[in-house]
């Protein structure tokens, strides 16, 4: 499906499921309708899955093509969805390592934060609770595709957290 995607059909892709932008704060704040993620240092990617083949496109269109290992290891997925996440290289503590990425060292994971699409279903309607449940239980059992977990907690004691364990 993905073999002759010309840049007018990726222009599309971009269009119909652009990635969110996050807002970027001051300083940390807690709100009861907010959802808490660590923030990965890599490539925002959406991963579109067509049930055989994996397409990962970044948040301006362009498709990338050094990572064929992992599309080929996502598209065992085997089944059509679209994922929101981040490629990203980590080390042994499971923290992301930006230049090992950008300088090809390591092994690409894609952190899978949010399922747009599910079997030709659009999700984007759904609350976001509903599509992390839906995106833990549609990706389980693949190497190198991770559940980006998200916290029940305020998000002042989260940072607190991560400020903490960095230190």
């Amino acid at each position: 499906m993905f073999k002759d995607l010309g840049y007018n059909r990726i222009r599309l892709y971009q269009q119909f499921l652009p990635p969110a932008n996050p807002t970027r704060l001051k300083s940390a704040f807690d709100h009861p309708k907010f959802v808490y993620e660590l923030k990965h240092d890599g490539f925002r990617s959406i991963a579109f899955l067509d049930g055989s083949a994996c397409l990962l496109i970044s948040r301006k269109g362009h498709v990338y093509h050094g990572f064929d290992p992992l599309r080929r290891r996502l598209a065992q997925l085997a089944r059509p969805m679209v994922l929101d996440g981040e490629i990203v290289v980590v080390d042994g503590e499971g923290r992301s390592r930006f230049y090992d990425l950008l300088f090809h060292r390591g092994k690409p994971v894609f952190y899978a934060f949010d399922c747009l699409s599910l079997d030709g279903r659009d999700l984007r309607g759904e609350p976001l609770s509903t599509r992390k449940r839906i995106l833990k239980t549609a990706i389980k059992d693949v190497p190198d595709l991770i559940y980006a977990q998200h916290f029940a907690v305020r998000g002042l004691d989260l940072f607190a957290a991560v400020c903490e364990r960095e230190s």
